[in-house]
């Protein structure tokens, strides 16, 4: 079994079930995280970030702040991992996020949540691999799980893989996604686009213009499928829109007012 890194944290931050498998891979687990006497609870699953080859479910960064602000207003929380690069790509990590979509909807109501209202919530790395689970049914129909209500983005510069690619690509863009541009539409969220697409709020930091101009013209492309597309710049720095979220600024104002709209029917 791997180690749970928050088991020295205070009793009140720790999971409810830690470490559930979702898979058969050991980075195939899960951590839920309820409030006192949860029943039929709206659920958000976070997807940490790390350049799809590093991160935990379990960091204080990623967990503290928004199980301290989302449990006392009745969420129940899943942080996920998956399998990271170079073991799995890109596409086989959405499958993962996929298929713990799947478990979640399946087991929710013996945590005290609602299956039906899920949320997920990706950082970075985990905003591109929740939005290639968003646009594309297919991921989620092939892993036995239901749409989800929406998606929150929190400042993925690689909405369009191929757009960043044809650009000025980091290493770690080159080394994931490849130089060949002819297997970048299948790794790209705006290529892979499908039918009308849950809600979605794109976060983006005002210090990347990659991540502001990806986060604006996705937008534009959900809402030419008929989606509703929210953006809101925040003059966070990358790291720091995922650390924050949840303290009391107006980052998670505006994330709460989403995702209170996504719920309350």
């Amino acid at each position: 079994m791997i180690s749970d890194p928050s088991a020295g944290w205070p009793r009140a931050s720790r999971p409810a079930f830690a470490d559930l498998a979702y898979g058969p891979h050991p980075s195939q687990r899960l951590d839920v995280y309820a409030p006192d006497g949860a029943q039929a609870a709206p659920v958000i699953i976070l997807v940490h970030g790390g350049a799809w080859s590093i991160g935990d479910k379990a960091l204080p960064g990623l967990i503290i702040p928004k199980i301290a602000h989302w449990l006392p207003q009745g969420w129940l929380v899943v942080s996920i991992n998956y399998r990271l690069w170079p073991e799995a790509g890109p596409l086989e990590q959405a499958r993962d996020l996929a298929r713990a979509l799947a478990h979640v909807q399946r087991h929710a109501a013996d945590w005290g949540g609602d299956g039906s209202r899920v949320v997920l919530v990706g950082h970075s790395t985990g905003a591109h691999l929740a939005a290639l689970v968003a646009v594309d049914p297919g991921l989620i129909a092939d892993a036995g799980a239901a749409p989800v209500r929406g998606h929150v983005l929190l400042d993925s510069a690689a909405l369009d893989v191929v757009a960043l690619m044809a650009a000025t690509p980091l290493p770690l863009h080159e080394r994931v996604f490849g130089v060949d541009p002819a297997a970048w539409p299948a790794l790209s969220p705006r290529h892979r686009l499908r039918g009308v697409p849950a809600p979605t709020l794109l976060v983006y930091s005002l210090t990347r213009d990659d991540s502001s101009s990806q986060a604006q013209a996705f937008s534009e492309v959900l809402r030419d499928a008929g989606g509703r597309a929210e953006v809101f710049g925040s003059p966070l720095p990358h790291a720091e829109i995922s650390r924050r979220l949840g303290l009391p600024i107006r980052l998670t104002r505006v994330v709460d007012a989403f995702l209170d709209s996504l719920v309350a029917v």
